[in-house]
């Protein structure tokens, strides 16, 4: 995933986490591969960039929701619920819900 995307954390409480997420623009092999003439984040890279910012090792999806595509340039934010060992992760476009999905860490 070298550099798909750049990140900043807006908010960290104890089991709370906001992450804004820049993606690079459609010349990323990402998006190249991924539909070619209709660019695209696939679904499961959604799963492994917060697997990757909080640096967890994801053993279980328990659901995953995706709804509305993530383009090349777009900026999205990851709003995260963490209880015991699983993050619930909802993410958005523009005040639009693009997926959610809850995940278990090892």
């Amino acid at each position: 995933m070298n550099n798909l995307y750049s990140f900043n954390v807006l908010k960290k409480e104890n089991d709370y986490t906001e992450i804004e997420v820049l993606f690079a623009d459609k010349s990323h092999e990402i998006f190249k591969a991924h539909f070619p003439d209709n660019s695209l984040l696939p679904g499961f890279l959604q799963i492994d960039i917060i697997s990757e910012i909080l640096s967890i090792k994801v053993i279980e999806i328990k659901k995953a929701k995706f709804l509305q595509a993530i383009l090349p340039k777009d900026k999205v934010t990851y709003f995260v619920k963490i209880k015991d060992k699983t993050f619930n992760v909802k993410v958005e476009k523009e005040n639009k819900k693009c997926s959610e999905f809850s995940i278990v860490q090892k």
